[in-house]
């Protein structure tokens, strides 16, 4: 009787992995890093497990995202395409062929503000919406303080960008902004007004931290594509 249950057991094993077919390498990611970094991400690999040749379209979300850290935003990319600050319960989609793999990559970029964050993203199958996996990424600050509340004091569009990008100041007049990548290095700094178009067609891709340095005090990720 006992050898009889094993082996129902072992069955049903099977049959739950045969169903496995979006498949996240981990569960949880964490870093904690230096509170003077820009920022911190983790890696891991999605798979598509299908066999249905129709069955290439994973769609994602993020089902839970907490920051308590001033300026702090989020990214997801699946290979080389990123979404910065992505909207909790909005869906992106992605192709993916059978049987292959594409990097996930979680982060946040703090532009050195210490803090902490927390995000869930949940993945599936377009045609088969029940095959699923999840992964939760952390990252916080050595010394964190979570009582600091981020507030827009300006917004950038498009974002993504190709060649340019406009910046609106919330409150109008001036302001000296500075563009870093994500290493920190200084690649563009200029006086602008509200309505002004900065020419970014000469940035490498990837993403980069905007950063005010005069009333405002504020930081934006933005996206060159």
């Amino acid at each position: 009787m006992i050898r009889k249950i094993t082996l129902l057991f072992v069955a049903l094993a099977a049959v739950s992995s045969s169903f496995a077919q979006i498949v996240i390498d981990h569960d949880y990611l964490s870093v904690s890093i230096d509170p003077s970094s820009f920022s911190g991400e983790e890696k891991t690999y999605l798979h598509n497990n299908a066999t249905d040749p129709d069955d290439t379209i994973i769609v994602w979300k993020l089902t839970e995202m907490t920051i308590n850290g001033e300026s702090w935003e989020s990214s997801v990319c699946t290979g080389d395409l990123c979404i910065v600050d992505p909207a909790v319960d909005r869906e992106y989609k992605f192709d993916l062929s059978l049987g292959e793999k594409m990097l996930l990559k979680l982060g946040f970029t703090n532009v050195g503000n210490p803090g902490t964050g927390t995000l869930t993203m949940v993945a599936w199958s377009e045609l088969n919406p029940n095959y699923k996996d999840t992964v939760k990424f952390d990252m916080s600050t050595w010394g964190a303080s979570t009582k600091s509340v981020r507030t827009a004091s300006f917004d950038v569009y498009p974002n993504p960008a190709k060649d340019f990008i406009i910046i609106e100041l919330m409150e109008g007049g001036s302001e000296e902004i500075k563009i870093y990548d994500i290493l920190g290095n200084e690649v563009l700094s200029k006086k602008v007004y509200s309505g002004d178009r900065i020419n970014v067609a000469s940035l490498p891709k990837g993403i980069y931290i905007m950063r005010s340095s005069g009333n405002l005090n504020y930081s934006k990720i933005i996206q060159k594509i």
